[in-house]
C-alpha cells in the first residue's frame, strides 16, 4: 500500500472490497502491565482507505466508518473525516462522536 497516492486512488473500490471482508479485530495482548491492541490487515486497509479518501469518497468512507461491523478499526479511518473541510464531514464527526468505539477519538479532538 506503500505507493503514489494516485495509485492508491485508483484502487479505491479495490480497497473498500478487502476492508469490508477483512476479519474484525486482531484481539489484544498483555505485555507487562499494559493491554495492546493487535493491528490486522482491516487496521491496514483502514489507513489507506483514510489516505486515499477524496472529497467523492467521503460519502462511501462515511458509510464504513459508522458500520459498528467494522469494528475498531473504524478509529482509523477518522482522519480522512478530520482533515477534510467538507461539511459532509463536519457532519459525520458530529454524528460519530455518540458512537461508543468513536467517541473517545472525536472527543480528544476538542482537547487540541
Amino acid at each position: 500500500l506503500a505507493v503514489p497516492l494516485p495509485a492508491v486512488r485508483k484502487a479505491w473500490p479495490i480497497l473498500v472490497r478487502e476492508y469490508r471482508n477483512a476479519p474484525t479485530g486482531m484481539g489484544y495482548r498483555v505485555r507487562g502491565a499494559k493491554r495492546q491492541r493487535r493491528l490486522g490487515a482491516k487496521d491496514g486497509l483502514a489507513v489507506a482507505l483514510s489516505v486515499a479518501a477524496t472529497v467523492d469518497t467521503l460519502p462511501e468512507l462515511i458509510e464504513l466508518a459508522s458500520d459498528p461491523a467494522n469494528g475498531e478499526s473504524r478509529v482509523l479511518l477518522l482522519f480522512a473525516l478530520r482533515r477534510s473541510k467538507s461539511d459532509i464531514a463536519k457532519q459525520a464527526i458530529a454524528r460519530l462522536v455518540s458512537d461508543p468505539v468513536l467517541t473517545k477519538e472525536i472527543s480528544a479532538w476538542k482537547k487540541i
